[in-house]
């Protein structure tokens, strides 16, 4: 199994991350991706890490990765992007790693501005049989839904609806940018970029694969916070602690 960190954003939204990349400001002493990767590695099927960035960012990580144990493990990918305007997008940046790495193995993606603290190690056992799955959190606020991908959960956990950010919630349930694909479904990214598919977006990518393929989801419950302002922020630095628990 491989793991895909998508750290290709610009920053800018709040002034920690103007000059640094998001997945390396710290949260109490502890930059994001530590936290991530802290998570990852209890997966005992996990091989390497591969964190795609950009050219505004990518000597950041490979200083990071020179200071960070297991190293050995760890590859940044620069897209070679220099500003936001050419920036390739999730999906594609998920596709760009695909092809640069020549992965061929079960993946789990991670966005890079995930704070998390449930365990991965249940889903990294449950997704590669039954070929996509995505952990589903509930944030038991619908303002708060109408900024994420939204599921309705049928028998089994089949995600039979999902709606990207939508206006009027169905449920609270939502995906955080965390998602598994079993090796025989990771041709499916270049499918829908060769049809047109909204490069940027992996909410969008998930409704189109809704259409084609059985998605599963998997309940998860504990502490998460998606990184995106400085609220968040500061959400995230009053829920974690300066320890990797």
């Amino acid at each position: 199994m491989k793991i895909i960190i998508l750290a290709g954003g610009f920053g800018g939204r709040f002034d920690e991350t103007r000059e640094t990349a998001k997945p390396l400001i710290q949260i109490n002493g502890i930059p994001i991706i530590d936290r991530i990767l802290h998570q990852t590695r209890q997966i005992k099927e996990v091989e390497d890490t591969y964190v795609v960035t950009n050219n505004k960012f990518a000597q950041q990580f490979i200083r990071w990765r020179e200071g960070t144990s297991g190293s050995d493990q760890i590859t940044i990918l620069n897209d070679k992007i220099d500003s936001w305007a050419q920036r390739v997008g999730s999906v594609a940046a998920v596709e760009f790693a695909l092809n640069e790495a020549h992965i061929r193995n079960d993946i789990l993606i991670i966005g890079g501005d995930n704070l998390f603290d449930f365990d991965l190690r249940k889903l990294a056992l449950f997704f590669p049989s039954r070929g996509i799955a995505v952990p589903v959190y509930n944030v038991r606020d619908p303002t708060a839904a109408m900024k994420y991908s939204v599921v309705e959960l049928g028998n089994e956990n089949r995600i039979i609806g999902l709606e990207e950010k939508p206006q009027k919630p169905k449920t609270t349930m939502i995906t955080p940018c965390i998602y598994g694909f079993a090796s025989e479904k990771i041709l499916l990214f270049r499918l829908y970029l060769d049809e047109g598919g909204d490069r940027d977006s992996l909410g969008r990518f998930m409704e189109w694969l809704l259409k084609r393929e059985t998605v599963y989801g998997f309940p998860v419950t504990g502490k998460w916070v998606d990184v995106g302002d400085k609220e968040s922020y500061k959400l995230a630095v009053g829920l974690f602690s300066g320890n990797l628990d």
